[in-house]
């Protein structure tokens, strides 16, 4: 028989011995439930999904791409042509005008007082000249011998002196009336007018330059420039067909909307610029007020689209439509090589292709090499993958092909 104090330490270090294999049991069977976590095998991610579409062909129109610059067809500077004080400005600035409205009025009343002082110049030199004439029939009606010859030569004289006077006098008429005339201005052309330079109460004459300037906004021009070469080469294709040669462009809005309505050929320059190689044409374009701005959301707009000075995406067609294979804009990637596109093949695997475009249809591309038609091209979603993915694929909606 033990001691109670050996018992009570035995006793003791019994239970530590428990306590430390329930510890190390828990320790193993936390290591196994871990082992067989990270063991587990992860669900597989189903793979992205793409919208494809396929290289199609069709008829498209090829056309040169220019850049163009719009003109007012007549611009005009109001001036005085008459000294005073500026009394009326009757327009608001910005607006339209039309051919003979009022715009300015300058003071009238110097001029009205010439005019009525040159009426009566007029009145006198009348009155004058017809007591001229009566005399001159008395002596003539004298019998021969009655009067001398210097007295009639004399009267005869007074009589052509008096219609000379005569002929001033109304001639004075006419300029005081011009001159009074000269205090409207009058909108000799239909167009817009715009900030007025010298304000009422200031005192203009001909030296008081500009008092406003009016540019005509329907029609108008567009210039652009053509390669000497693209030139030649529409002449001879037209020649060819014994057609005349002529350029119907077609302008893009800088918001990238298709003007709605073609220009006309108005000009060709006789020469080419030596320094660029480039020949100037000059189109006339309607532009005529419209209550709706082309274009996706059909914003309100009730003033002309186009403004002289404008700078202009200018579409000129070349040669004939042909059929072509084309692709969506959002299909085409770029990188440092140049231009890609992403083919889908037969097996939903994701190739990397490289290809060269021609012209922009609407929201097209034109490939000139590196797809064939019917092959499945991403036309959403490229960020999502790269070459050698699996991808699940989704046909693309139709889209508008946008042609010009």
């Amino acid at each position: 028989m033990r001691p109670p104090a050996i018992n009570e330490r035995y006793e003791i270090l019994n239970k530590a011995l428990r306590y430390s294999l329930l510890i190390t049991l828990w320790f193993l069977v936390s290591g196994c439930e871990k082992e067989q976590t990270v063991a587990a095998p992860k669900p597989e991610r189903p793979p992205p999904l793409v919208t494809v579409i396929p290289v199609v062909k069709r008829k498209v129109v090829k056309t040169y791409e220019l850049v163009g610059r719009t003109a007012a067809m007549k611009t005009v500077n109001l001036v005085a042509r008459v000294t005073g004080y500026l009394e009326k400005r009757k327009f608001k600035e910005g607006e339209d005008v039309s051919k003979g409205d009022l715009l300015f009025v300058i003071e009238q009343a110097p001029y009205k007082i010439e005019v009525k002082a040159a009426e009566a110049k007029v009145a006198e030199a009348e009155a004058t000249l017809a007591n001229a004439a009566s005399y001159l029939k008395r002596l003539k009606s004298v019998r021969k011998g009655g009067v001398s010859q210097t007295d009639l030569d004399k009267t005869n004289s007074d009589f052509l002196k008096a219609q000379a006077e005569l002929m001033e006098a109304k001639a004075n008429l006419d300029q005081a009336q011009l001159n009074l005339s000269y205090t409207e201005i009058h909108s000799p052309i239909n167009g817009r007018i715009g900030r007025v330079s010298i304000n009422e109460g200031n005192l203009v004459s001909l030296n008081s330059g500009t008092l406003a300037t009016i540019v005509q906004m329907d029609p108008i021009y567009v210039l652009f420039t053509v390669s000497e070469a693209a030139v030649l080469t529409e002449f001879q294709n037209q020649i060819k067909k014994g057609r005349a040669t002529t350029f119907i462009p077609k302008i893009q809005l800088s918001n990238g909307t298709l003007y709605p309505f073609e220009g006309t050929e108005d000009y060709l320059s006789h020469m080419v610029d030596e320094k660029t190689g480039t020949i100037t044409i000059r189109s006339i374009f309607p532009n005529q007020s419209t209550n709706v701005l082309p274009g996706k959301n059909d914003l309100p707009h009730d003033r002309r689209i186009l403004m002289p000075g404008q700078f202009v995406k200018v579409l000129v067609r070349r040669g004939d439509s042909s059929m072509e294979r084309v692709v969506p804009q959002t299909a085409i990637g770029e990188d440092q090589k140049g231009k890609f596109v992403l083919v889908v093949d037969a097996n939903n695997s994701v190739q990397k292709r490289p290809v060269i475009v021609g012209d922009k249809q609407g929201v097209n591309w034109v490939i000139k090499q590196g797809l064939e038609v019917g092959e499945q091209v991403i036309s959403e979603g490229l960020q999502k993958v790269r070459s050698g993915t699996i991808v699940q694929t989704s046909p693309s909606a139709p889209k508008k092909t946008g042609k010009k």
